[in-house]
C-alpha cells in the first residue's frame, strides 16, 4: 500500500481567550495550515500560510506549541486512498487588536484553494471546539484543545 508523507504547519492566533477560526466553504471551521515547501522551516511556513489564507502578516514571532504526528486517508475514508503521514506543527501567534472582528478572505497561493473565500472569526476558547463544530476534522479538535491547555498555562 502507498504511504505519503506530508509535513504541515498550523497557525493558531490568539487573542484575548479567543482563537482565529474560519469556515471553509467545503471542509467546515478550521484554522490556517498548510504544507512545509522544501527548504522552507515549519516556522516561515506557518507565517506563509497565515497571510496567503487570512491576508494576515503579524510582526510577531511564532512559538511552537506541539507537533503531531498522525496517520489517515489522504482525502478522505474511501478504501482505495492512500495512507497519508502527516506531521503537524502547531503555532501560537499573538494577535492584537487591529485584527478585525470578522471579515472574508479570498485564498491564494494554493492551487486547491486558489480563489476560495474563507470567512473568519473568533472562537473563544472556553467553549469546545469539537463540541461546537463537531463536523470539523479531528485533527483540528485535537489543535484547538492543545491551544486552549496552552492558554492556560499561562
Amino acid at each position: 500500500m502507498l504511504v505519503l508523507k506530508t509535513e504541515k504547519a498550523c497557525a493558531c492566533v490568539i487573542r484575548d481567550g479567543h482563537l482565529l477560526v474560519f469556515r471553509h466553504p467545503v471542509a467546515d471551521v478550521q484554522f490556517p495550515k498548510g504544507t512545509v515547501d522544501a527548504g522552507e522551516s515549519p516556522a516561515d511556513t506557518v507565517m506563509r500560510e497565515l497571510h496567503e489564507e487570512s491576508g494576515l502578516r503579524p510582526n510577531c514571532v511564532p512559538k511552537l506549541v506541539a507537533t503531531l504526528v498522525f496517520e489517515r486517508k489522504a482525502s478522505g475514508d474511501r478504501s482505495d486512498d492512500p495512507i497519508e503521514h502527516q506531521t503537524w506543527h502547531v503555532f501560537a501567534i499573538q494577535g492584537d487588536d487591529s485584527i478585525p472582528v470578522e471579515w472574508d478572505h479570498v485564498a491564494v497561493g494554493s492551487a486547491v484553494e486558489e480563489g476560495l473565500t474563507f470567512s473568519y472569526f473568533w472562537h473563544p476558547l472556553e467553549v469546545s471546539f469539537g463540541d461546537t463544530y463537531p463536523q470539523s476534522d479531528d485533527a483540528f479538535k485535537r489543535v484547538a484543545a492543545l491551544i486552549a491547555e496552552f492558554v492556560r498555562s499561562r
